[in-house]
């Protein structure tokens, strides 16, 4: 079997692919020709309908995990070992260079060479992912918190390096599994990952007694290891060939491409990932570890807009002048879904985090409420980089989240230092709304450029 007949390149459709340009004489099909209601919006919503699937999944296991590790570690344990891990992601995030969002535009449009293209991305992610690594267990034990501690022994180290080379490399096929139309291989992944967790932090609560939350850390970690190598027996059983040779090449002419979407990767996620560190850095590690419950519960609820967002931009690569068209839909979607799960969310709070516990319910109830509101500005936001990425404004728009970013991450830092949970919550999403002012009209304009061009003709 040849490389082009493996894996990769099985089940990709037409979607993205080089087609001849149309007879000059040709008529472009009116209104009434195109599928009707949501039929001519199965391309996003079969992408993003895969996604939430994938979410479902990890969300409802990941609830589970998180409540099973408030009760079988210390609010401080849960703390440490929730900022380890979004440190660890975050340099993940870093490491993946930008590679990840490349692929999802760029492997429709390869007709051959796609299993090597993915091939050379993983492991050039995770050789990035790993200096990065290095870097950071050589620095972070010198700063005297308690996350140095928690990698300041060489094997506790080298683990968090693997950590971050895992994190790297899996972020990158996740992505590349929407370009390549097989997302059931990333939903099969996350769904392995999210037992083989849970599993394992039940085993490292016995085994390991600390409190620097490293039983959390090292769950996380090999459940990741554990996910790529079953996943691999998976594809064997369905006949996809798992290992490939890179082909360097293919990834010369996407240099300056991918360092640009890796600027706007981390200047519209480093946000996200750094919370929870400033939590326990501006507050203390047990609240942290309150904190970290209210901000994986509302990120059940940011997922839609993302995950919307991140097929559009998919499918708009592939077919630029239905932009406007496909904006609306999951502006209207992420509308109506995400304020009714808001309205659930904002009322049940108290119920919710009853399930972590009794301290945890009763300092992150009100941080969680306030948090809801931030859901508005995050589908303005998800949907300003869908469309700078779209219309090939990457550099300006990642210009524009650094700054963005660094407001964001210093309001929640004073908030928390002036007023605890509910001062950095409050804070965080008074920035989060002036941001979706400044970012709206773009978003407007995007979505009602197809009926403009209408009244001027």
């Amino acid at each position: 079997m040849t490389e082009e007949e493996g894996m990769p390149d099985e089940g990709v459709g037409s979607v993205g692919v080089e087609q001849p340009p149309p007879p000059a004489d040709a008529v472009p099909p009116s209104a009434s020709d195109r599928p009707r209601g949501w039929r001519q919006h199965t391309d996003v919503l079969g992408s993003a309908s895969a996604l939430l699937a994938t979410t479902v999944v990890t969300s409802g296991l990941g609830f589970i995990y998180w409540a099973l590790a408030a009760r079988l570690y210390s609010q401080r344990a849960v703390g440490l070992g929730s900022a380890a891990i979004s440190v660890m992601t975050l340099l993940g995030t870093i490491g993946m260079a930008g590679l990840g969002t490349v692929l999802i535009a760029e492997l429709p449009l390869r007709p051959v060479g796609r299993a090597r293209l993915v091939a050379a991305g993983l492991l050039a992610s995770a050789g990035v992912s790993t200096v990065l690594a290095i870097a950071y267990v050589l620095i972070a034990p010198r700063l005297s918190n308690p996350l140095g501690l928690l990698i300041s022994q060489p094997g506790r180290a080298g683990l968090f390096v693997l950590g971050v080379a895992l994190t790297g490399s899996i972020l990158v096929f996740d992505q590349a599994t929407l370009g390549l139309q097989l997302s059931g291989l990333q939903l099969w992944r996350n769904a392995i990952f999210s037992i083989a967790k849970i599993a394992l932090l039940v085993v490292f609560s016995v085994t390991l007694h600390d409190e620097l939350g490293l039983g959390i850390l090292e769950s996380w970690i090999w459940g990741t290891a554990l996910s790529m190598l079953l996943l691999g027996v998976v594809m064997r059983l369905r006949g996809m060939p798992v290992a490939h040779r890179p082909q360097w090449s293919l990834l010369r002419g996407l240099g300056r491409t991918t360092l640009a979407h890796n600027w706007l990767n981390i200047a519209v996620q480093g946000p996200r990932l750094l919370i929870p560190v400033v939590v326990t850095a501006v507050v203390s590690a047990s609240a942290g570890g309150a904190f970290y419950a209210a901000w994986t519960v509302v990120g059940f609820l940011f997922i839609l807009p993302t995950h919307l967002s991140t097929a559009l931009f998919a499918v708009a690569s592939a077919d630029r002048p239905a932009m406007a068209r496909k904006t609306r839909l999951t502006l209207r979607v992420s509308l109506v879904v995400g304020l009714c799960g808001s309205a659930v969310l904002a009322l049940g709070a108290p119920l919710i985090l009853a399930l972590f516990g009794r301290s945890y319910a009763h300092e992150a109830t009100v941080p969680l409420q306030i948090l809801t509101l931030a859901y508005l500005p995050m589908i303005v936001k998800t949907h300003y980089v869908a469309a700078a990425r779209v219309r090939r404004r990457i550099p300006r728009a990642a210009g524009v989240m650094v700054v963005w970013g660094v407001l964001e991450l210093g309001a929640a830092a004073w908030g928390g230092h002036v007023g605890g949970l509910v001062g950095l919550s409050a804070w965080f999403v008074a920035a989060m709304v002036v941001e979706a002012l400044t970012l709206a009209p773009m978003v407007w304009s995007v979505a009602t450029a197809d009926q403009r061009v209408g009244a001027r003709t």
